[in-house]
């Protein structure tokens, strides 16, 4: 049994290493969807929340982690144009605690859409490096919850923003159909300057203004 395993492992080992040393055929013309996860920064701007009638909290850097799907089509060997798609969350919550015995529980989420064209400079193969330009809108969403007398009660608002960036990126295939890839992106969120309200006149969303932001994705892509 041992040492069919041991076989069966070398087998698998072997034609891992095979399909990577094999160059994959040219596709010029054709679908591939890519799905994976990404990590952002967003900095700048003014990020700051005002959370009662005279207290406001801010913050340097929002940081955001989730999933992300991206289908394109290869026009040409040059150029690639697709969409993509992604859902994120803070890694982290905030909250306040007062000595009456109430709380308050606040957390964010992030969703983005956006159009981009790639250009690939080098024949298709076991790499396909690229580049990109994108744009189109993000989403961030600002939920909070009480805890308390009367009980527990929530409220949550959302703001769009348009958005635009620049992308690079590399897609390493171990398959002709199947690879694995790394992306990073510098993008430019533009939201208003007056936050909706939030349970409260005096209790607002976040105010974001205009922000940068840096992604960096890893993904699966079937071609």
């Amino acid at each position: 049994m041992r040492a069919w395993s041991l076989l069966l492992l070398f087998a698998i080992l072997g034609a891992t290493l095979l399909a990577r040393a094999e160059p994959a055929p040219p596709s010029p013309l054709r679908f591939s969807v890519s799905a994976g996860g990404h990590a952002m920064a967003a900095f700048g701007g003014n990020m700051c929340r005002q959370s009662s009638s005279d207290t406001v909290e801010c913050g340097g850097q929002l940081m955001f982690a989730g999933l992300q799907l991206a289908p394109s089509y290869r026009v040409s060997q040059l150029l690639s144009l697709g969409l993509i798609g992604s859902l994120g969350w803070r890694p982290s919550q905030r909250g306040t605690a007062s000595s009456d015995g109430t709380s308050t529980d606040f957390d964010q989420r992030m969703w983005r859409l956006a159009a981009e064209a790639r250009l690939h400079p080098f024949s298709p193969g076991v790499a396909d490096p690229w580049f990109g330009l994108e744009a189109g809108v993000v989403s961030i969403r600002d939920s909070i919850t009480y805890h308390g007398v009367p009980g527990r009660s929530s409220d949550a608002a959302s703001q769009v923003a348009p958005s635009a960036g620049l992308a690079f990126g590399t897609d390493w295939f171990v398959t002709s159909h199947l690879g694995i890839g790394l992306d990073a992106r510098l993008m430019v969120l533009v939201f208003g300057k007056k936050p909706p309200d939030l349970v409260a006149p005096f209790e607002k969303a976040t105010s974001y203004g205009v922000m940068g932001a840096a992604w960096l994705g890893a993904n699966v892509t079937w071609r």
